[in-house]
Formats: structure tokens, sequence, C-alpha cells
């Protein structure tokens, strides 16, 4: 799926397919600023659609719906630190205006 494709899915879908992850996942391989910019956009779509809209998105992996706390753990088990703490800093500034 191309970058904006998986963007417009994050936006809307109810269920992230276990592919999809897995591409979100992948891109952390190419490490170039303008992926881990999207990776941070990505994961930020999805954080931002559970906490502060209230959504119910099914992980695609096992079938359980992300809670704000299991999606957090996802995040830290499967991306960097880097990208970890750029996100929250990014909520953080974000949720201040």
């Amino acid at each position: 799926m191309r970058n904006n494709d998986l963007r417009k899915e994050l936006q809307i879908c109810d269920r992230i397919s276990e592919e999809d992850l897995n591409q979100i996942i992948e891109m952390m391989t190419y490490g170039s600023n303008g992926s881990i910019q999207l990776i941070i956009e990505l994961l930020k779509t999805v954080l931002d659609r559970i906490e502060l809209k209230g959504d119910k998105i099914i992980d695609g992996r096992n079938e359980q719906v992300f809670t704000s706390k299991s999606f957090r753990k996802f995040i830290i088990d499967n991306f960097s630190s880097y990208i970890t703490k750029q996100l929250q800093k990014r909520l953080n500034e974000d949720r201040k205006k």
C-alpha cells in the first residue's frame, strides 16, 4: 500500500490489518528523516483517534481492540526510542494548543 493510501486508511479504518502494521514497522528500516516523520505522523493519527475521539480500532494481529495502553505498548515494543520520544513530544505540543 502506498504511503498516501496508508495515511487515508488509518484515518478512517476500524481495523488495522497485520500487513499495515508490518508496513509501518518496516518503514523504520529506511532510516530517512522523511520515513521517520511519516511513521510518527501515522502513529499519532491512530493514537489521537483512540485517546481523543474514543474510536475503537482493532489490532489485525490478534483481533483485540487497541486501548491507549496497548497501542502505546505496541509503539514501545516495535519502534526505536527516538521515534517513541519524538511521538510523545509531538503529542505534548499538539495537545497544549
